[in-house]
């Protein structure tokens, strides 16, 4: 129980102080970490490794009251000579006088060696005793173990077992070790166990013969009595157990973090720990009991195979978890190094030269393994936060490993304690970097997670930059097709007005050579004085009707023009004030013969002289005085000019016609300005085709103007019209010219003939009436 209890106090010694130089770290500036590390490194090697306690050699009293007895550092020991075809017989080795042993004073440790040492002690005992020699290091090849009773006993039933070979009358030998089928043990335990029973006042040579087979000769040999041994047996199964428990826990837990997130460094840090728990098993017996216990062979070799498959996955987790490639390039070429001299140690094993190189086991351990802890606590050092508990892992890993190396080496004294203390820090190690990795992970998944989020941002931006380079590409789209859709619309206009167009020139032509000729007859009718006054009135009638449809096909191949966009503004100077004149004289007649008034007027602010196209303005002051005469019944109809001065030279026209007519309904004033449009007094007047206030606008808005009216129903009307022009200059106006008609030849002229040449009679019948009376 004491020793249990010990082993549990240098465990928390072990694992307490690595804590607290993880905590001294963290609160140590930066640059002073390395040196922390390495002092402490140092400090622990001296402390831990000088916990052995050596013991002086003396006559060993069998104890019955004691639960057990160290007696490994008692013993003497002599070397068997090497050269010798055969072993030594027990019986020779009786005889060797007592001068020549030489006394340990300490546990054996002769470190790695290929010779044959013998062991002595007496065993004495006041009363009887009932117990058993424990030989705590189940790796030791060959040991064979003799009791001889002095005095010589008769009866050595006591002593005799299925598994004991009596050699004489007072000599028991047994043959242990792990080249031995572990089935002939007498005692079934991972260590060897010898039994040990004493008679009272006996006393009982032991004699041991060990071999380790070029492996490293040491070991620990301890009494225990039969009451006392098997409750030590089951404390330190529970306490092995629970260290192989841990590591296989750690071991799945890695494993299944490593099938979740298919990182490399949980199945190097797997293969470690499992590794790691098996060679323990092997150092400890355990796999020669349970794993292959009829393979001697097997059982003798297998660290030669899986020490070295140990340390290479723990240097590959040390190149992968702290990517010793791109941050510390000298390093990870050293770590490389030796895993490659551990895959030599492997391919050395089947040539059966693994006990030569045995020896060079812990070498490459030195130097590796603090170049592992050194990378560590560099990276740190660096600000790499997954170093902290990788270092601290080695720190526990690194420390135990040195003493362990100097144990086996033989600098310090050999103890089971130190292997209990390596195998605790190894699942330290293991604890320690599987935190490690977790908090590596976290602070992996929390970068990604923040990647994550800054890459969802971007991919937001970009998806609404997407968005907004889609939407402007559809617009552009649309703009494009609506343009195309707009051109194609245009030209198709532009085809059908050029169509009609030609059309209408057709059928104007066609109307107009009939309408030539009824117009030209109907006048030359009128003009003789033979005939009838009531055959003068139908003529009149036929010309007013045939100038009223020459008027309107004229209309309609101006709106056409205007349509096609082939009407433009001609302007030219011209005199305001003798525009109103002939408009008032040409219009007189008519509101005469309708009994309406008209007035003509303008303010003094309306220049006399104007630069516009005054034809089109002519134009458009008829339409609307033909309108107002045509649906004024009663009343009268006005004619009023203004003028606003814009600049220097622009002037902005104002004509008003206003009238008492009829006025326009509320459902009508849309269809005002519409082409082939006519309101309802419109209808009923059978007179037009609705193009003239149409052709008017169009004429007003070609001149930067426009045209407006406001009416009451039963009350009248006043049509705005707005032009913008500039002033004319009196002297760019042409004269006008005196149109005159001829009557006849003068006398002594020449009689000319004319040929007249013309597809339509009607015509070549009309130019001939028109010319004969003339004389030609």
């Amino acid at each position: 129980m004491n020793r249990l209890l010990s082993e549990l106090a240098e465990f928390l010694i072990l694992i307490g102080g690595d804590f607290l130089f993880l905590v001294v770290a963290h609160l140590t500036p930066k640059k002073h970490s390395l040196v922390a590390l390495l002092c402490g490194i140092l400090l622990g090697t001296l402390i831990l490794g000088n916990l052995s306690v050596i013991a002086w050699a003396e006559p060993i009293n069998v104890r019955a009251d004691l639960s057990s007895q160290h007696i490994s550092h008692r013993l003497s020991y002599f070397k068997e000579d090497s050269t010798a075809d055969q072993a030594i017989p027990i019986e020779e080795m009786l005889a060797i006088p007592p001068d020549q042993w030489r006394s340990l004073h300490a546990n054996p440790n002769f470190g790695s060696t290929k010779d044959t040492y013998w062991f002595s002690a007496e065993l004495t005992a006041k009363e009887d005793y009932q117990g058993v020699i424990e030989i705590d290091r189940p790796m030791l090849d060959d040991v064979s173990v003799y009791l001889v009773v002095e005095p010589a006993s008769k009866d050595l039933s006591h002593l005799s077992t299925e598994k004991a070979k009596p050699l004489s009358a007072n000599i028991t030998y047994y043959r242990l070790g792990d080249r031995v089928p572990f089935a002939t043990r007498p005692v079934v335990h991972n260590n060897i166990i010898v039994p040990l029973d004493m008679s009272a006042g006996k006393t009982v040579r032991l004699l041991m013969r060990v071999n380790s087979g070029g492996i490293f000769l040491q070991f620990e040999a301890q009494l225990w009595r039969d009451q006392d041994f098997y409750p030590h047996v089951l404390r330190q199964y529970i306490l092995h157990g629970l260290f192989f428990g841990a590591l296989l826990l750690v071991a799945f837990y890695n494993l299944f973090i490593f099938f979740s997130v298919r990182e490399p460094a949980y199945f190097f840090l797997v293969g470690h720990t499992l590794t790691v728990g098996l060679a323990t098993a092997i150092v400890l017996g355990y796999a020669y009991q349970y794993l292959w216990p009829e393979n001697p062979t097997l059982n003798s070799q297998s660290l030669a195979i899986i020490a070295p498959v140990y340390r290479i996955f723990v240097f590959l987790f040390c190149l992968r978890f702290l990517q010793l490639s791109k941050r510390l390039a000298w390093a990870a070429i050293l770590l490389k190094v030796f895993i490659s001299i551990d895959l030599l140690f492997l391919l050395a094993y089947p040539f059966d030269i693994y006990t030569k190189l045995y020896v060079l086991f812990g070498i490459p351990n030195l130097i590796a393994y603090p170049i592992a802890l050194l990378s560590g606590a560099i990276l740190w050092w660096k600000g790499f936060k997954e170093a902290r508990f990788y270092t601290v892992a080695w720190i526990a890993y690194v420390v135990t490993w040195i003493i362990y190396i100097f144990e086996i080496y033989g600098f310090i004294e050999y103890s089971p304690i130190h292997l209990n203390r390596f195998m605790l820090s190894q699942l330290s190690e293991s604890i320690l970097f599987a935190l490690a990795l977790a908090l590596a992970l976290a602070d992996r998944l929390n970068i990604a997670r923040e990647n994550a989020i800054e890459l969802q941002k971007v991919g937001e931006q970009a998806a609404a930059d997407a968005q907004m380079l889609l939407e402007t590409r559809v617009q552009l789209m649309q703009t494009e097709m609506e343009r195309i859709e707009q051109e194609q619309k245009a030209k198709q206009e532009h085809l059908a007005n050029q169509a009609k167009s030609e059309f209408l020139s057709n059928m104007s032509h066609e109307i107009r050579t009939p309408m030539n000729a009824i117009l030209g007859f109907s006048e030359l009718m009128l003009t003789e004085e033979d005939v009838p006054n009531q055959m003068k009135e139908d003529l009149a009638i036929i010309n007013s009707s045939g100038e009223y449809l020459l008027s309107l096909i004229n209309d309609v191949l101006e709106m056409s023009k205007i349509e096609a966009g082939h009407i433009v503004i001609r302007p030219d100077h011209f005199d305001v004030y003798a525009l109103l004149q002939d408009l008032q004289l040409m219009f007189s007649e008519r509101c005469d013969k309708h009994q309406l008034s008209l007035s003509v007027a303008h303010n003094d602010n309306v220049p006399q002289y104007l630069y516009t196209d005054s034809g089109k303005l002519r134009q458009i002051i008829i339409n609307l005085l033909g309108n107002a005469v045509k649906f004024t019944p009663q009343g009268g109809i006005a004619l009023r000019a203004d003028a606003h001065r814009q600049d220097d030279d622009l002037i902005r026209l104002i004509i008003e016609v206003e009238d008492t007519g009829v006025g326009v309904s509320e459902e009508d004033r849309g269809k005002v300005f519409g082409s082939f449009e006519q309101t309802q007094c419109g209808v009923a007047s059978g007179q037009g085709a609705g193009l003239g206030l149409s052709i008017s606008r169009e004429y007003a808005r070609m001149m930067n103007g426009d045209i407006a009216f406001t009416s009451q129903p039963d009350q009248g009307s006043i049509f705005r019209v707005e032009i913008s022009c500039q002033l004319g200059q009196s002297e760019a106006i042409a004269s006008p010219q005196t149109i005159r008609h001829p009557i006849a030849l003068q006398a002594g002229q020449p009689r000319y003939r004319i040929l007249i040449v013309d597809d339509q009679q009607s015509n070549r019948l009309l130019l001939e009436r028109i010319l004969s009376p003339p004389g030609f």
